[in-house]
């Protein structure tokens, strides 16, 4: 009788702690609690991206200052100059080209080789954008636009200057800020629903798994320009650095089902520029 009484006390212990798990799963199924999981992940997802995003940016910056300071010694034009400038451009896969111009604006020296046909010829570039200091030097980003390379990409450029701190002419890195922002998107994006793109604060898109979104302004081009959730949500995150947000578009496939997403955003960048960095997940 003893022991029945015990193995029922047993019993009715496993049941109340069944029921107490049950009831446990079930809140942390809740929706709130979804909702919460969902929210840790994307700003993690995005917090993660976009640390990495800015150190490949800040080197990339801080490898064109250290070549601009090299070619103070060496000059614009020469083997040794051109030699600094085809090691810059192993540096990162998504860098398109290096070169030096003068104050004109002239091509001097360009590597690779691919781009070597367009040296002595003439591009645009206010220097005024540069600052006078030469310890640091100041790097600008500008872009993206359509490169005279033929390229939709950026540019991150410096000034050079001789031995008695006159400013001679300027050294440029061209890259594709697509590819740049694509492998660490694919990669931090891998195994989730989520989704990344980013754009300039003027609403072009610099990156976008559709390639054939890249270049398009969120608020002209007629594909996105029609769509108000859209353009609401646009503005909102062209004029603040970080934020979330809601939005109505097409589905990731590419058909024409309509779907909610909800985004957070942050920004990359250096110094002078700004780009929004946006990552995505339809709601159910």
């Amino acid at each position: 009788m003893k022991q029945t009484s015990l193995i029922i006390i047993a019993l009715i212990a496993a049941l109340i702690v069944s029921l107490g798990f049950t009831a446990y799963q079930a809140t942390q199924n809740s929706p709130d609690n979804t909702k919460e999981a969902t929210r840790l992940e994307m700003t993690t997802l995005l917090t993660q991206a976009q640390v990495e995003l800015n150190a490949q940016l800040k080197t990339l910056s801080d490898d064109v200052a250290a070549a601009s300071k090299q070619l103070s010694a060496t000059g614009l034009v020469g083997d040794h100059a051109r030699q600094i400038l085809a090691d810059l451009t192993q540096s990162n896969p998504c860098i398109i080209d290096a070169s030096t111009l003068n104050l004109a604006c002239v091509f001097i020296t360009i590597e690779p080789v691919k781009y070597q046909n367009l040296e002595c010829t003439q591009t645009e570039f206010p220097y005024s954008m540069f600052t006078t200091s030469t310890d640091p030097i100041q790097t600008v980003l500008s872009g993206p636009y359509m490169l005279t390379e033929g390229v939709y990409g950026s540019v991150i450029m410096a000034p050079i200057f001789n031995s008695n701190n006159e400013m001679i002419g300027s050294i440029s890195l061209a890259f594709d800020q697509s590819a740049l922002i694509s492998a660490t998107a694919t990669e931090v994006c891998k195994g989730t629903p989520y989704m990344i793109w980013a754009s300039d604060t003027k609403g072009t898109m610099i990156y976008e798994v559709n390639p054939s979104e890249i270049g398009t302004n969120l608020f002209t081009d007629p594909t996105t320009s029609t769509w108000a959730s859209l353009q609401t949500f646009a503005h909102q995150m062209v004029n603040e650095a970080a934020g979330y947000g809601t939005y109505e578009y097409f589905n990731y496939d590419n058909t024409n089902q309509t779907v909610t997403k909800q985004a957070y955003w942050a920004t990359i960048g250096i110094y002078n520029a700004e780009w929004r960095l946006v990552v995505t997940n339809v709601m159910k």
